[in-house]
């Protein structure tokens, strides 16, 4: 589990890449996503009693992306390519 230092640390990191971080992906599929599925596990993964457990985000994202595939759009593209991005273990080093 990391640290709260941790995890900021990371935030910064992927917003000076370019990337969308776990918590924007999750909006991001409750604002636009028409499966209701895909909405239920992006809420989920915005419990912030479970935010600094890796592994069940890691695992949220694969949830979210199983149920967003008939979603289309620049905005859906975009959330995928991160949701698949962050769905890598190697992801949340």
């Amino acid at each position: 589990m990391m640290k709260v230092g941790d995890v900021l640390r990371h935030k910064h990191e992927q917003l000076k890449a370019g990337q969308l971080s776990f918590e924007q992906c999750c909006r991001l599929v409750l604002e636009h996503c028409p499966d209701e599925y895909a909405k239920t596990y992006a809420h989920a993964g915005l419990d912030p009693r479970l935010m600094l457990d890796n592994e069940y985000r890691r695992v949220q994202c694969l949830y979210v992306l199983s149920n967003m595939d008939r979603w289309r759009g620049d905005v859906a593209k975009r959330v995928r390519v991160n949701l698949q991005r962050l769905s890598k273990p190697e992801a949340w080093r």
